[in-house]
C-alpha cells in the first residue's frame, strides 16, 4: 500500500512548509472557511475581520498552523493591496524560528540568544553581528538576492493554489 504524499502549505517567505496532513478536523474546517472567504476577494479589512471571527468561532489558538496560514493569506491580500510591506529578513528569521523551535521563547532558550536582543531584531534595531550570530543559530547564513520574480509567488492566486485540495 503506497504511503500518502504529505501536502504541505509554502508561506509567503516561501522558508515555512507547514504540513496539512497534521492538522485536526476543528483546524481544517477553519481553514476550508478562511480559504472559501479568501476566495470572493475581500479586501485586506475584511479578510482581516473574517478570518479573527473564525479564528474564535472555531477556538483555533493563535500560534496554530492553521491560524499561522490564516495570517500569511491576510498578508498576501494586504501585499497585493499595497497596504502591506513585502516580507523581510525579520519575516524569514521568525519563519526559521517557528520551523524550527516553534517559539521565539524556546529559540531564546535554547540558542542562549537574549530575548532583549531578538526583539531588537524584530524592531530592526538590531547590528549586523546580532542578526549573523541568530543566523547562525538557526542553521542559515545571509544571502542578498535581487526580487524579480517573488511578487508573483506572494500572490493571493498562488496561495489558493497551494490549498487547492484542503
Amino acid at each position: 500500500m503506497a504511503k500518502k504524499k504529505p501536502k504541505f502549505y509554502e508561506t509567503i517567505t516561501g522558508l515555512r512548509k507547514i504540513d496539512l496532513s497534521k492538522l485536526d478536523a476543528k483546524e481544517l474546517a477553519f481553514l476550508r472557511e478562511v480559504v472559501e472567504f479568501y476566495k470572493t476577494k475581500p479586501d485586506w479589512n475584511e479578510f482581516a475581520n473574517r478570518r479573527n471571527l473564525l479564528r474564535q468561532k472555531y477556538q483555533i489558538e493563535i500560534n496554530s498552523s492553521a491560524a499561522d496560514i490564516g495570517y500569511d493569506l491576510e498578508a498576501r491580500i494586504g501585499i497585493a493591496e499595497g497596504k502591506v510591506a513585502m516580507p523581510n529578513y525579520q519575516d524569514q528569521i521568525n519563519d526559521f524560528i517557528m520551523e524550527k523551535f516553534w517559539s521565539r521563547d524556546n529559540f531564546c532558550r535554547e540558542t542562549n540568544i537574549t530575548t532583549k536582543m531578538l526583539a531588537q531584531v524584530f524592531a530592526g534595531k538590531s547590528t549586523l553581528g546580532d542578526i549573523k550570530l541568530i543566523a547562525r543559530k538557526l542553521g542559515c547564513v545571509l544571502v542578498l538576492t535581487h526580487d524579480s520574480g517573488t511578487r508573483t509567488d506572494m500572490s493571493p492566486q498562488k496561495a489558493i493554489e497551494r490549498l487547492r485540495r484542503l
